[in-house]
């Protein structure tokens, strides 16, 4: 507005072009670049290595680090091998940051193309197989009853082994076995209709209690659960380039991070009782 009155043009912003690197990571990496040179001469006057038009450079480097001594040159070195890899270690952070977050607006905006992207060899799906024929092939495996031997010689074998084991005592669940659960999950593993990551779990402390109580009440009331908690949202994956197949797709189930921090906590806990009454026997 001032610029307008005072009758002087306003100086445009630099903007970055979609895909262009950031200006300051392209100077650190410059700068990587120079320092590995710097290494580079000071190994060859370790090695007393003369090469054409390289006198300059050495002179240079021994008045930048003031090398007077053998010792000189391998404190320069450890100086320098650790200047290169904080400023690596630096653009690979942003390079981990930058990729997570254009995984995450994927996963929020196409999940389905979120899933194909990871991994490698990604097979790039171009014909697509009917719905009436996927629904046919894998009703066939999820829906029809199964028939199963219950007789089998190694379920009567189980039986007989843990008879007679202390039955395990049920107690309220605790916040510190629910931040236990929390601490061995994956940040951003793939949730489940509900849509909430393990890292929000992590970070919104406030609703631990919360979900402390929920769960015992959920153990307590099963019929009390949501529909949503134990309702799986499946993917379905290529496994090869003939992608017509029905068969050729592999399922992934995604349950709600709730349902998994549950679960992981009854296992522990299940795992533990083990551990006292039955290892100690065999």
């Amino acid at each position: 507005m001032v610029t307008e009155r005072t009758g002087n043009t306003p100086k445009k912003l630099k903007q970055t072009s979609k895909g262009q690197q950031p200006w300051w990571k392209k100077r650190i990496e410059n700068q990587i670049q120079t320092l590995r040179g710097e290494l580079s001469v000071l190994t060859d006057i370790m090695q007393k290595s003369d090469t054409p038009n390289n006198s300059k450079r050495k002179e240079r480097v021994k008045k930048k680090y003031k090398i007077v001594s053998v010792q000189d040159i391998e404190t320069a070195r450890e100086i320098i091998k650790k200047k290169i890899q904080a400023k690596a270690q630096r653009v690979r952070r942003y390079e981990k940051r930058s990729k997570q977050y254009k995984q995450n607006r994927l996963f929020q905006n196409d999940r389905k193309k979120f899933y194909r992207t990871l991994g490698k060899g990604q097979i790039q799906v171009e014909k697509l197989p009917k719905k009436e024929e996927i629904e046919r092939f894998w009703k066939e495996i999820l829906e029809d009853e199964k028939s199963h031997q219950y007789s089998a010689e190694w379920i009567e074998r189980e039986e007989i082994k843990y008879n007679g084991t202390e039955k395990q005592h049920w107690e309220y669940i605790t916040k510190e076995e629910l931040e236990a659960a929390l601490r061995k999950t994956n940040n951003w593993k793939s949730p489940g209709i509900d849509a909430v990551p393990n890292f929000w779990l992590k970070q919104l402390t406030a609703i631990h209690d919360h979900l402390v109580n929920s769960f015992n009440n959920a153990i307590e009331h099963p019929d009390s659960l949501p529909v949503w908690f134990t309702t799986a949202k499946t993917y379905l994956l290529p496994k090869t380039a003939d992608t017509e197949n029905p068969k050729n797709y592999r399922p992934i189930a995604c349950l709600s991070t709730s349902y998994k921090v549950l679960t992981s906590i009854i296992t522990e806990r299940s795992y533990t009782h083990i551990a006292k009454n039955i290892l100690p026997e065999e």
